[in-house]
């Protein structure tokens, strides 16, 4: 998949169904983007390159490189049960506030280095 689709996937999913009325227009509004844009955007009529994706993460309070990811935002939806609880749980940590979401950020940092050093560590 190359990554305007992978970016127009997300910004959909972000979004919320672009074909429900005023779905589009509300996300604009929201976040001081331009109805028209989004619309030719999510549409394919243009790509999503790499600073207007830029623009779109920090205009929406998404991480950089959020709308480039394409394994845990799947087009087809979660595909197991570890993908849904994943998708979910990114999903409630961007609604986090900033200091709480880099506490979790940080404890996945502190979990990810004590498993590498010991794999059977289960503390």
């Amino acid at each position: 998949m190359d990554i305007s689709k992978t970016r127009r996937d997300n910004l959909v999913r972000v979004m919320g169904d672009p074909s429900e009325r005023g779905t589009v227009s509300s996300f604009a509004r929201k976040y001081g983007l331009d109805p028209t844009y989004i619309r030719q955007l999510i549409s394919g009529h243009r790509d999503i390159g790499e600073k207007s994706a830029r623009n779109i993460e920090e205009k929406a309070g998404l991480p950089v490189g959020y709308l480039d990811q394409g394994s845990l935002l799947k087009p087809d939806g979660p595909t197991s049960a570890l993908d849904a609880r994943l998708f979910e749980a990114c999903r409630k940590a961007m609604e986090l506030p900033p200091e709480e979401l880099e506490a979790v950020v940080m404890m996945l940092e502190r979990f990810q280095a004590g498993s590498r050093r010991d794999p059977n560590n289960r503390q």
